[in-house]
């Protein structure tokens, strides 16, 4: 649709912002990978967030290749393979809680069913509004802790961004699922990034 569409319009946009805040996104990914690996712990980092993130990247992928777009597919998996090494890191240097690996697994029973099930637009909705409820558990665990820890402050920073451009993307199409969702995740990565910085390490 994006080759097909080319041009001075909506969609256009839309591409282009999705492949370069896919990169932006992608940077901050590996810099939180590089933190986790290079300290050897992941303190308050949300394993929730982050298996959840996975899971929705790959869930981009297959609502990408179903209806033949390039940018969720292209944007998807990025994402998904800079989680493997960050999900990987997690697992070695802080652990996953039971509940966490039931959550887990959860996860990815839904990503697998949407491969399988005709419907995968409304998976790919369920996804989407499941990132804003995944992402209310990584400024929980720096309260609880009272600490930022490993939490990569890039990565927050490489999210908002994104969903800046998303939100206004989201008005300029009269996308409503967008419209509900990037400014959910905006303000919820926009808290999070201040409560970063209230319990960051001095």
């Amino acid at each position: 649709m994006e080759i097909q569409q080319f041009g001075l319009n909506v969609v256009t946009i839309g591409f282009v912002g999705t492949v370069i805040f896919a990169l932006v996104e992608a940077w901050g990914l590996w810099e939180q990978n590089k933190t986790i690996w290079a300290s050897r712990a992941g303190e308050s980092v949300s394993v929730t967030w982050l298996t959840y993130f996975f899971a929705a990247s790959c869930a981009y992928v297959v609502y990408g290749i179903s209806t033949r777009e390039i940018a969720p597919a292209f944007s998807g998996f990025v994402a998904g393979v800079l989680h493997i090494p960050i999900l990987v890191g997690l697992w070695k240097y802080k652990g996953f809680k039971r509940w966490e690996k039931v959550l887990f697994s959860l996860f990815m029973f839904s990503l697998a069913s949407m491969m399988l099930m005709p419907f995968k637009d409304w998976f790919f909705l369920v996804f989407a509004f499941g990132t804003i409820i995944s992402l209310v558990m990584q400024p929980i665990e720096i309260i609880q802790n009272r600490n930022s820890g490993q939490v990569e402050i890039r990565l927050l920073l490489a999210y908002l961004g994104s969903t800046f451009f998303w939100t206004v993307y989201a008005y300029a199409a009269h996308d409503w699922v967008l419209e509900i969702v990037a400014p959910g995740q905006f303000v919820t990565l926009a808290v999070t990034a201040i409560i970063w910085f209230v319990y960051r390490k001095i």
